[in-house]
């Protein structure tokens, strides 16, 4: 759960301060937005759940709502460890893509072919910096 920043004006039935940051007045909530990512952790794969509420000031009519959290592929449903594994799997246990996806089956999650490639693609691209730093005599 990630809310947004607020003022301990007021607390909400958890405990947590719910108050408008620029007049001190009531947040209710109004919505939230919700996004999962896959995670990989060694043997099997869980999916994390980022809950975002958005909380209203009843006073100034004003959205509060927590920052989306970051991720390494904008909208991908992939977490680093999932990234990280195709890439390890791949170039250091040469298991082709096929392969991979068949594996990742067994476990129940069905990712096609195309996706893992489309992973592999952002990969390769996110640490291009980090090659191209590590190839440079210094």
């Amino acid at each position: 759960m990630h809310r947004p920043e607020t003022s301990a004006a007021h607390h909400d039935a958890a405990g947590q301060p719910c108050g408008c940051t620029a007049c001190g007045g009531r947040l209710r909530q109004i919505g939230q937005d919700v996004s999962e990512q896959l995670e990989y952790v060694p043997a099997h794969f869980k999916v994390i759940r980022h809950v975002r509420p958005k909380l209203a000031c009843v006073r100034f009519q004003s959205i509060f709502q927590a920052d989306a959290a970051s991720r390494p592929i904008a909208r991908g449903l992939a977490a680093a460890g999932p990234l990280a594994h195709v890439l390890v799997s791949k170039y250091c246990d040469h298991l082709p893509l096929y392969r991979q996806s068949g594996i990742y089956a067994r476990s129940g999650v069905q990712l096609d072919r195309s996706t893992i490639a489309r992973w592999v693609d952002h990969s390769e691209r996110l640490l291009a910096p980090l090659v191209s730093r590590s190839c440079t005599p210094g």
